[in-house]
């Protein structure tokens, strides 16, 4: 499973072709990849004309994992409110980076494998895009570092 991303423009990863590793994109330095979604959930990512594509989940699933620890804080009007952080932190299911393959993961994920196990392979959604109710549609394009 998997889909195939085209350059990265304006901060996220844009769709151009759909199906094989073949570069087909006319954007200077476009080079594709194959994303492989381990979100456990689909996500639909739209390109600026309007194609869509969407990205089915693996069977496995990528999280982090941790002990969760909740302290309680008051704020500066005296209400009093709870939050919960996780310690020991590690990452759950993520396969061992392969070339020219990128793993769209949650980005609580991405971003604490980024920077302790400095992984570079990996990629969150990006901005949401939402339908003329306001409802979530999907999202524009993917975030992450560069292959």
């Amino acid at each position: 499973m998997g889909a195939v991303l085209g350059s990265r423009h304006e901060g996220y990863f844009e769709p151009y072709y759909w199906g094989s590793l073949e570069n087909t994109s006319s954007a200077p330095g476009a080079s594709s990849v194959h994303v492989i979604n381990l979100t456990g959930e689909p996500v639909t990512i739209f390109h600026r004309n309007g194609v869509y594509r969407r990205l089915e989940p693996e069977k496995e699933t990528c999280r982090l994992e941790g002990t969760p620890v909740t302290r309680e804080y008051e704020d500066w009007i005296g209400v009093v409110f709870q939050i919960t952080e996780l310690t020991n932190k590690r990452v759950e299911g993520l396969p061992p980076p392969r070339a020219g393959t990128l793993y769209l993961v949650p980005y609580d994920v991405r971003a604490f494998a980024e920077a302790r196990l400095e992984r570079t392979d990996l990629c969150s959604v990006g901005p949401p895009m939402r339908d003329s109710s306001g409802n979530a549609a999907g999202y524009k394009g993917l975030e992450g570092c560069l292959p």
